[in-house]
């Protein structure tokens, strides 16, 4: 009987140890402006997030289950392979007042980088080959941007 017992908890311990980690980074790819509307300039925000699996085990069913940047939900792909990585180029558009890029000397990712990419947000939901759910959190303005845990993250 002891024996079944110590069986089962190992079992349990290799179910909750081999699972898949998710870790994400962003990176600038930087910036452009080009003539928009009068007095306006069109400024784009060109990025990379890149969603790597730090662990031999695959990650099934990826999904975002939140973002504050409609572009990254849909991620393309819904298995990520152990030790494989995932490359997202993205670029964010929005119309500026032309004084105040030209004030900010085209400083895209300083001055004028907007809070979505500053305070960037997401949150991966996946499962390992045994079936157990999964999260990645990532947010950017943290000093340790990645955490893992076995339960929903709670909105922040």
């Amino acid at each position: 009987m002891f024996d079944k017992l110590i069986d089962f908890f190992l079992w349990i311990v290799r179910l909750f140890r081999s699972r898949p980690r998710l870790s994400v980074e962003y990176a600038s790819r930087g910036g452009s402006s080009s003539a928009g509307s009068p007095n306006k300039l069109t400024v784009r925000w060109h990025y990379r997030v890149t969603i790597t699996n730090l662990s031999k085990e695959d990650a099934l069913d990826l999904t975002v289950i939140r973002t504050n940047i409609p572009e990254l939900e849909k991620l393309g792909v819904h298995h990520l392979k152990g030790l494989d990585h995932l490359e997202l180029k993205r670029q964010l558009v929005k119309e500026l007042d032309k004084e105040t890029v030209v004030s900010a000397r085209h400083d895209f990712h300083g001055v004028l980088e907007p809070t979505e990419l500053k305070e960037l947000v997401l949150v991966l939901r996946y499962k390992s080959d045994s079936g157990v759910t999964s999260y990645t959190s990532y947010t950017r303005s943290r000093e340790n941007p990645n955490t893992w845990s076995f339960r929903q993250p709670k909105p922040v």
